[in-house]
């Protein structure tokens, strides 16, 4: 089984700071192949990097441009197309509107727990937006990455010795102007 955790608004500075106080990605980091290089497709726009992530393709192709576009990328192959036995999560109904293989559901925690114990799909992926909401709200990012490992700690509880764990992201939050919503990218 595939494991696909996303943490979305989760950038390469806010990781490395507080990497001490997250047991879970730290030790996951401390056994596996990782970069801190990786850029995002366009700036801060998740539905955007989402999708590169889930469709192969940019917005040049997608033509998700915004996160307030509620179109489906029709006639495109995403990986939930190409694992058919899949199944995903997300708190965030925009993006569960886009990429419709991806349900909205109230525990991003309990949801993809459950389906790793089912051991009924080859393919589960849940995403969380707790950083990228603590972001927009200008609350403590690094207070929600701490949980965020929480939940990611008890999801590994159930992985077994033959899956594979993938925690990706889609944007990263350096520095934010909030009057105009503007993000700085790296």
């Amino acid at each position: 089984m595939l494991i696909v955790l996303g943490i979305d608004g989760l950038g390469s500075d806010l990781l490395q700071s507080e990497l001490p106080r997250l047991p879970h990605l730290a030790d996951l980091m401390g056994r596996s192949a990782y970069t801190m290089q990786s850029r995002a497709e366009f700036y801060t726009n998740s539905a955007t990097n989402w999708g590169t992530h889930f469709y192969g393709h940019g917005p040049a192709y997608t033509g998700w441009y915004r996160n307030t576009l509620n179109s489906v990328c029709s006639g495109t192959v995403s990986v939930f197309d190409a694992v058919p036995n899949s199944v995903g999560y997300t708190g965030w109904a925009g993006l569960s509107r886009q990429i419709p293989h991806i349900e909205n559901v109230g525990s991003v925690q309990e949801h993809t727990k459950a389906a790793i114990e089912a051991r009924a799909h080859d393919l589960v992926v849940g995403i969380f937006d707790e950083v990228d909401n603590a972001g927009h709200m200008g609350v403590s990012t690094a207070r929600a990455l701490q949980r965020v490992d929480t939940h990611v700690g008890d999801i590994l509880s159930s992985v077994q010795v033959d899956d594979h764990v993938m925690v990706i992201s889609d944007h990263g939050l350096r520095s934010c102007r909030w009057y105009d919503f503007a993000c700085v990218p790296h």
